[in-house]
């Protein structure tokens, strides 16, 4: 489902670009968001119930992981 969800978002917008980390995660809402960071320099955050783009952030280098560790 989640190969199929990314595709249907766009996630990235370049042809070549890659995705390199998605992470599914319990919004502090309660609804369940994936992350995805990419090499194309974007990290997007999408509402998973509503194929919604929740946040989109751009930064000046290619992002490969977005994961939080826990120790």
């Amino acid at each position: 489902m989640l190969k199929e969800l990314v595709k249907a978002v766009g996630v990235p917008v370049k042809d070549n670009a890659i995705t390199n980390v998605v992470e599914i995660y319990e919004h502090p809402s309660g609804a369940i968001h994936f992350m995805a960071s990419n090499n194309d320099s974007r990290v997007r955050d999408f509402d998973m119930e509503r194929f919604h783009l929740s946040k989109h952030f751009y930064f000046p280098w290619p992002i490969n992981d977005t994961r939080e560790w826990e120790q």
